[in-house]
């Protein structure tokens, strides 16, 4: 059956009207139609700025990659050198203030009655002993001594049995005693 057996007995009224419904539908059609073209549009768009956040999101997840390895290499390091320090720490002896102003005190100390024996002049001299002359050696003591300062703590002064050291000046990295007789 074709379109024109369907309008075979009608009458204009009829046909018009049956015409009138097609172009409804067909307006009808079209719109659907328009509507639908806009939803894919909307999809294509919406597509487009997800395919962009996804890039995004894919450029952020390796910085993050990046960063995490990175975090990983530091954490590595911060272990070797606090293993390390640990080490260290335990290796050596505690500093103690006190014993390093102590020993440089008795290091200058010793310097200082070094170079006070080095510096005395020793003479022989004739003491009486009853009828008699005995040869004696006697020191002569020097009227100052420097030593070079090798800490950071020197003693103000030094007593000896036979002399007393005064400290009288520190300059570059020397130390004057002035030396007098007990």
């Amino acid at each position: 059956m074709t379109i024109e057996d369907e309008y075979e007995g009608l009458t204009s009224t009829e046909a018009s009207t049956d015409v009138q419904q097609c172009h409804e539908l067909l307006a009808n059609q079209e719109q659907q139609i328009q509507q639908l073209v806009r939803k894919i549009n909307q999809e294509k768009s919406k597509r487009e700025r997800l395919k962009g956040e996804l890039e995004e999101a894919e450029v952020c997840q390796s910085m993050a990659q990046s960063y995490e390895a990175a975090i990983t290499g530091w954490r590595e390091m911060i272990q070797v050198f606090e293993s390390f320090h640990q080490t260290t720490i335990h290796s050596h002896e505690p500093f103690s203030l006190a014993d390093q102003t102590w020993e440089d005190l008795k290091h200058a100390e010793q310097q200082a009655l070094t170079e006070l024996e080095n510096e005395t002049r020793w003479e022989v001299i004739h003491t009486p002993y009853g009828s008699t002359t005995v040869p004696k050696q006697e020191g002569l003591l020097p009227d100052e001594i420097t030593i070079e300062i090798r800490g950071d703590y020197l003693p103000v002064s030094i007593r000896t049995e036979t002399a007393r050291l005064a400290l009288t000046q520190c300059h570059q990295g020397t130390a004057t005693y002035a030396v007098s007789c007990l």
